[in-house]
C-alpha cells in the first residue's frame, strides 16, 4: 500500500495548472487519460469533464479502487489498455 501523506495534496490543491500548452495540442493529438477514482492528489471528476469538455480525441479510464499511481497499482490493465490505444492510434 502506497502511504497517503496530507501536504501532498495540499500541495497540489494549492498550485495552479498552466493550461495553455496543453490546450494547444487539443487538435493535435490523441489523449488517453487513466485515473484511479480514489486519487487522493487529483479530482477525477474535475478532469474527466475538463478533457472531455476541451478535447476531440479523449479516451477516459476510470479505475475503480485505484489511487493516484494507477501504473503502479494496476500496471495489467494500464499496460493493457495503452497498448490497445496505441494500436487503435496506428490502424
Amino acid at each position: 500500500m502506497i502511504e497517503k501523506h496530507p501536504l501532498v495534496r495540499q500541495h497540489s490543491l494549492l498550485r495552479t495548472q498552466e493550461e495553455a500548452t496543453l490546450l494547444a495540442s487539443k487538435d493535435t493529438f490523441p489523449f488517453l487519460v487513466i485515473h484511479g477514482t480514489e486519487d487522493r492528489h487529483m479530482y477525477v471528476d474535475k478532469i474527466e469533464a475538463f478533457m472531455k469538455e476541451n478535447f476531440g480525441n479523449v479516451e477516459f479510464h476510470r479505475v475503480e479502487g485505484a489511487g493516484h499511481a494507477t501504473f503502479y497499482e494496476t500496471p495489467e490493465f494500464v499496460n493493457r489498455t495503452l497498448l490497445e490505444f496505441v494500436n487503435k492510434q496506428i490502424a
